[in-house]
């Protein structure tokens, strides 16, 4: 697995798809460990994944999952988010605090919205004015109906759309 996916769109366009921060992503499977039996097979097999991909956790090997997020808040600038400076970024997320709670035995500091926020201002603060944070909240859901705000439903395919197009202009 290689973090982010990167899709080119047209010659000025990028769309990412990222868990921004690896290290947030390990401590989220590493918190989960205790929760549900499908919780604790998920999280032993992605630790087990990134302890081979890293090296170690996080704390063992920083710079190894520093390399591999496209934001780092505890690096200069933010890591690599320096490299999307002058790029157009949307981020999408369904921040459901209270179904992280519910059904992951959550909080704000396991939710990737912390990270995607973060990016967002460390791209502001670069001088990128067409950084943005989408905000879904609700809009998350399986195709059976059963609420799930990490699904991509989230995204609405007309204002994702617009979005692209008026960052292309």
């Amino acid at each position: 697995m290689s973090w982010p996916l990167l899709y080119w769109t047209q010659p000025n366009n990028l769309i990412i798809y990222m868990r921004i921060s690896i290290v947030l992503l390990f401590f989220t499977f590493y918190l989960q460990d205790n929760f549900s039996e499908i919780s604790i097979e998920e999280s032993r097999e992605q630790l087990r994944r990134f302890r081979i991909m890293y090296g170690g956790s996080p704390s063992e090997h920083p710079k190894n999952y520093e390399v591999a997020s496209s934001y780092y808040p505890d690096a200069k600038d933010g890591g690599n988010a320096k490299y999307l400076k002058s790029v157009p970024v949307r981020l999408y997320c369904d921040p459901d605090i209270n179904w992280i709670i519910e059904n992951r035995k959550g909080s704000f500091a396991t939710m990737n919205a912390t990270d995607l926020s973060g990016c967002i201002s460390q791209l502001k603060l670069f001088g990128n004015k067409n950084a943005e944070f989408v905000n879904c909240l609700g809009k998350g859901f399986k195709p059976d109906g059963t609420r799930y705000p990490l699904y991509f439903s989230m995204l609405d395919p007309d204002e994702f759309i617009r979005g692209l197009t008026s960052c292309s202009k």
